[in-house]
């Protein structure tokens, strides 16, 4: 069995460059949680996007039990965009209810869940049998769910969106997705 274990990072600060943006200090203090929870759980590999919140949420369990951070680009953030009128929440749930939907500025989730499973279908065919994390974000974590589970509805994403960190372990036998498991950290 092939193991995925999908980290959405600790809480971020609101304001910022998306790719910049330093955890709070209760996203700091939440790191453990993230290491402590990987401990036992045979690691061989960790995948990560090249945002800030993401590298460091993981860097702790890398630095104590000496795991190279592999970065790769498309399991970084949605680009939501920026022409979004009216509430944020209103924007992301059309986004999430249509795939092809996207900001005049933006990505839509299925340009999102194109890159991120282009990215971790070799993964999966490269660590066959291995456990393996991906530290990334809530949209990225969601979508490729949603690939492998299509009955993951908006009320599950939207659990995602309200918990960091919060995890998802995906397994496989071979190719073949067999189940999903989640853990809040709360």
């Amino acid at each position: 069995m092939t193991h995925i274990y999908l980290i959405r990072h600790c809480q971020p600060q609101a304001e910022g460059d998306d790719r910049t943006r330093p955890l709070t200090a209760k996203g700091a203090a939440d790191i453990p949680k993230v290491t402590e929870y990987l401990a036992d759980k045979g690691i061989d590999r960790v995948y990560c996007s090249p945002y800030k919140r993401s590298v460091d949420t993981i860097s702790d369990f890398c630095s104590r039990y000496s795991f190279d951070l592999e970065i790769r680009e498309n399991f970084r953030e949605v680009n939501i965009g920026n022409d979004y009128q009216g509430e944020f929440i209103d924007t992301v749930r059309h986004l999430w209810e249509d795939y092809s939907y996207s900001l005049s500025d933006g990505e839509s989730y299925g340009q999102v869940q194109r890159r991120c499973i282009a990215e971790l279908l070799p993964i999966l065919r490269a660590d066959r049998d291995k456990n393996i994390v991906i530290s990334m974000h809530s949209t990225a974590m969601s979508t490729i769910i949603k690939y492998f589970k299509p009955d993951f509805v908006w009320e599950d994403y939207f659990r995602v969106l309200c918990h960091t960190p919060y995890a998802a372990l995906l397994s496989f036998d071979g190719d073949r997705f067999c189940t999903v498991e989640y853990h809040s950290f709360d």
